[in-house]
């Protein structure tokens, strides 16, 4: 259980409005540790909110719905959607950030975060913490720093750093080492981590948002495309190093990926 804080915590952004045009910008952020004794007025919302689980779970309430927000699961309110949250634990403690600004719904789509409570990871309180000095600095380029800290907090939201040691993690650290191997695939690292197929493919994706096969080729095009610019080697050679067999297909697979020949891009 986390120590020594406040009930309720909430810092507002000095101005109803952002004072500086920005994409996205910080409107609030704070961290609420309630029980189930605590009744939170029903509202509808005119912003962006996330809220981000420490301990214990509460329910989130969508349309009426209750959702269940537990411990490193995160949730999207969007504006026009009525707010309401009810502890089921005692305590349920839970940190979260409001955004407003020119795109702010544009934004969190593109991210792809949902209003429905999904996985990701153990709440960044650091982050949190400096969001709350940055808050504070009513200047341009304090709610640009904010700004900047916000897009930090919803990547990490996505839930695309797995947990140390777990399976997407070493899978993720196989592919590094491995990639330029050309048996290397995904049957090949379901054996190394000694897993199924299935379930390695299914986790991945899930925990990530892509395919593990899109991930290994997006390896290999990486560095493909390093050796390209940085040294003089054969297109042959360059596959080779790059995991590929076969030159047309390395080609081919450039391609697709950045629409260009490994010639083309070379010269450009």
């Amino acid at each position: 259980m986390t120590k020594n804080i406040q009930p309720h915590r909430a810092i507002f952004r000095a101005s109803a409005e952002p004072t500086t045009a920005l994409p996205i910008s910080v409107r609030s952020v704070g961290q609420y540790q309630i029980s189930p004794d605590w009744k939170d007025p029903t509202k509808k919302i005119t912003f962006v909110q996330l809220l981000w689980g420490i301990e214990g779970e509460g329910d989130v309430f969508q349309g009426g719905v209750p959702n269940r927000l537990q411990a490193e699961h995160i949730m999207i309110y969007l504006p026009g959607d009525t707010h309401q949250l009810e502890a089921v634990s005692n305590p349920w403690n839970f940190r979260w950030i409001t955004l407003d600004g020119n795109l702010n719904v544009d934004i969190i789509e593109a991210f792809e975060l949902s209003q429905t409570p999904r996985w990701a990871g153990p709440c960044p309180e650091k982050i949190f913490v400096r969001l709350e000095h940055e808050i504070r600095e009513h200047t341009p380029a304090g709610q640009r720093r904010a700004a900047a800290t916000a897009y930090e907090l919803l990547s990490l939201a996505c839930g695309y750093t797995s947990r140390t040691g777990s399976l997407v993690q070493n899978a993720i650290e196989s592919t590094h080492r491995h990639f330029s191997e050309p048996r290397f695939n995904v049957n090949e690292l379901a054996q190394q981590l000694n897993v199924n197929r299935s379930q390695l493919s299914r986790e991945f994706k899930e925990r990530t948002g892509t395919t593990l096969i899109d991930f290994i080729t997006a390896q290999r095009i990486q560095h493909a495309l390093s050796l390209l610019k940085e040294t003089e080697g054969s297109i042959e050679e360059i596959a080779r190093r790059s995991g590929y067999t076969d030159p047309d297909y390395f080609a081919r697979a450039l391609r697709k990926s950045i629409g260009q020949s490994p010639t083309e891009f070379r010269r450009r």
